[in-house]
């Protein structure tokens, strides 16, 4: 049968000459102890639950933030894409243009050559001639 002793609130001389200090219980210890721990329990939670609602409340504001952002982002894309589209037909237009362009300016180097041709060749003819009849 073991006999469970009072705790001392001193210091004792144990068998083998050391000092055993047992721990008294300060002010705070039963100020503590007095407290309804569910009460404490309870606050703890709700801090929890306060740091908790802060950060929905945060993450929520951002959520929109970057919500509204997102929808301008679209509307600037979607407007741009239109852009590109306008810029692309109209590039096919000066495309068409140039192709147009590059064509009559081959007829007409062509046309030139036979014209110079021809004139070259009547000027050579009339220079025979000259010189013939000198």
């Amino acid at each position: 049968m073991t006999s469970v002793d009072p705790e001392p609130t001193s210091p004792t001389l144990t068998g083998n000459c050391e000092l055993s200090f047992r721990k008294r219980p300060s002010k705070n210890d039963r100020e503590v102890s007095g407290l309804d721990r569910a009460e404490l329990e309870l606050q703890a939670l709700q801090d929890k639950a306060a740091k908790a609602q802060e950060n929905f409340e945060r993450e929520e504001k951002l959520r929109k933030e970057l919500e509204v952002l997102n929808s301008k982002l679209l509307a600037e894309k979607t407007n741009l894409l239109k852009s590109l589209d306008g810029e692309k037909s109209a590039l096919g237009e000066y495309q068409e243009k140039a192709a147009k362009l590059q064509a009559q300016k081959a007829d007409l180097e062509s046309q030139l050559s036979v014209s110079m041709t021809g004139n070259l060749e009547s000027i050579g003819i009339r220079w025979d001639l000259a010189i013939d009849s000198w």
